[in-house]
């Protein structure tokens, strides 16, 4: 007796551990921008995709971003165009969970914004172009990405939101004017978030309308932090070189390359106050923004074989900032113990058909509940357990293409739950 009982608080402290070492994972966020992939204008493409492709496989594949977004994607869609190729081609012989969100442009631009993120860590609950009715540029994207911990069913998840842009190349004060739009925009939210801003700004110093736009708007629920803390001017500034982005190669041996020295920080990744104070479940991890390939950057070398496919690729550096995600152990998970519930087919159209094992439950009244990503009950229906062979059909002709959540309840206790993915009516 006096053993049993001294190996159960030696299970409880390895428990204890356990989730002490599982509460929290890393998110990898990633900027880059491209120069022109897929797009005419440069010698290397368009009929240099497939060239490139070895070149920035090398960078991901060392990289390997959870966030990845990019500036100058040719614009197309479909199943031949550049974005669908570094989807299919790079990115997904690296990890096959690798997912794309949808690519936007509109008629006044000939390169436009793309994202990709590791579905295994992330799903993309919201995307939406970013308003600027006065001017006729590139899109600025935005993206709302959920957090998959245990906890997700219960709606215990961290959103992370994320604006691409591409600011105007050569007019200051429509720099600002765009700057503006995204404030504006994450402003109009009227709630803090986990917000990132990332991008090619275009911009030489940190007294630039623009990035003032950013970081000293009034709004404390989303002004913006440089991680890096700069000011002054950045152009050709020493003590700015670990940042600087422009260019890789002062003599490029290809034209997706640029000459000239590097003394320009274009890109960056800024981030909320939610982010810089870690007041929501995401803390920026310090010392990890990293301008890959940057010989001033304080961070691992990249090699020499990377640092040559950073010269070839492109006439900027890639960014990358890690982040720390404090949910990734949910403090509510389902207690039965066993695979009471299953789904008979998913994804789903307007029938969900369920079988269920229920035999230490008969007799005993039981709820299932339909939620969305964010936890909210969106139905329920109440039952009596008859068994370990009950089969159940319930209509879901009402609910919109999208990833739910059914969640079996006993006495308000969790039993089991399944993510149902329904499908376009």
């Amino acid at each position: 007796m006096r053993k049993s009982h001294i190996s159960g608080w030696v299970f409880l402290l390895m428990l204890g551990l356990m989730q002490q070492t599982l509460a929290q994972d890393s998110l990898r966020i990633m900027d880059y921008n491209l120069l022109r992939y897929g797009a005419a204008g440069i010698g290397c493409t368009p009929t240099g995709v497939s060239a490139r492709n070895t070149w920035i496989s090398g960078i991901l594949n060392l990289a390997r971003p959870d966030i990845f977004g990019v500036n100058e994607m040719g614009p197309a869609a479909g199943p031949t165009s550049p974005s669908h190729n570094l989807l299919i081609n790079i990115l997904q012989p690296i990890n096959p969970a690798y997912r794309a969100a949808t690519i936007t442009f509109n008629g006044f631009q000939d390169v436009t914004n793309m994202m990709y993120y590791n579905s295994d860590k992330l799903g993309l609950a919201q995307e939406a172009v970013i308003p600027e009715p006065t001017l006729n540029l590139r899109d600025i994207n935005y993206y709302k990405f959920y957090y998959k911990g245990p906890g997700l069913a219960l709606g215990d998840t961290t959103f992370i939101e994320v604006v691409q842009v591409h600011l105007h190349a050569s007019d200051a004060n429509t720099r600002a004017v765009q700057a503006e739009a995204i404030m504006h925009f994450l402003d109009s939210l009227a709630r803090p978030g986990n917000f990132i801003v990332q991008g090619d700004f275009n911009g030489d110093g940190s007294t630039e309308q623009a990035f003032q736009n950013f970081v000293a708007h009034p709004n404390a629920d989303c002004k913006l932090n440089d991680l890096l803390g700069l000011t002054g001017n950045w152009h050709g500034n020493t003590n700015c070189r670990p940042a600087m982005t422009q260019a890789t190669d002062p003599n490029p041996n290809n034209p997706c390359g640029s000459g000239g020295a590097l003394d320009d920080r274009f890109d960056h990744i800024l981030v909320s106050n939610s982010i810089f104070n870690n007041t929501d479940d995401v803390r920026y991890i310090p010392g990890s923004y990293w301008v890959l390939g940057n010989p001033y950057a304080p961070n691992a070398a990249v090699g020499n074989t990377v640092l040559n496919y950073i010269k070839l690729m492109s006439d900027h550096h890639p960014l990358t900032i890690d982040l720390e995600i404090s949910k990734a152990v949910s403090r509510a998970e389902p207690l039965a113990g066993v695979d009471v519930m299953r789904l008979r087919g998913n994804p789903v159209d307007s029938k969900l058909r369920l079988k269920l094992a229920l035999g230490a439950f008969e007799g005993r009244s039981l709820k299932l509940e339909m939620t969305g990503i964010d936890g909210k009950v969106l139905k329920d229906w109440t039952f009596v357990g008859q068994g370990n062979a009950q089969t159940m059909e319930l209509d879901i002709a009402e609910y919109a293409a999208g990833v739910y959540f059914l969640r079996l309840l006993g006495d308000d206790v969790l039993l089991d739950v399944e993510k149902v993915l329904v499908n376009q009516h």
